[in-house]
């Protein structure tokens, strides 16, 4: 399941009071991190732990978060690799961010080919790569 679905379910979750009471959410989204901690900020969930793991050739990120009264606040480059995440980074979180580099890198050529060049999608590329790109400097 994918971080944006994640983040739907959950702000029907809050829009329908099911979340009022619970304590913890432990998430494991296969795609989209970024967009579900920026909704986990912006709901006022911290992440208290984070873990990525590989199995069978497979990269998981698991996210765990609560509920605060005061206002969360990560910035881009915590809610693209994860807070704490990118304090230790793993072998496994390093591989992720290099087969990550790749693809955008190839996005990247393919959109400076195009004809009509989408100027958002490229910056958004490019600002991204720049952040992986320091990871492994």
């Amino acid at each position: 399941m994918g971080g944006s679905l994640i983040a739907s379910i959950l702000e029907e979750g809050r829009t329908t009071g099911k979340l009022v009471g619970v304590s913890r959410l432990v998430l494991q989204p296969n795609i989209g991190e970024e967009g579900l901690r920026s909704w986990l900020m912006a709901h006022h969930y911290q992440l208290i732990a984070e873990e990525i793991i590989e199995e069978q050739g497979k990269i998981y990120e698991i996210m765990v978060a609560q509920p605060t009264a005061s206002p969360v606040r990560y910035t881009k480059k915590e809610r693209l690799f994860g807070p704490f995440l990118m304090q230790q980074p793993t072998p496994v979180f390093l591989k992720k961010w290099q087969h990550e580099q790749t693809q955008k890198e190839r996005v990247l050529a393919n959109l400076q080919q195009a004809q009509t060049v989408p100027t958002e999608k490229l910056a958004q590329i490019q600002e991204e790569l720049a952040l992986i790109k320091e990871l492994f400097v």
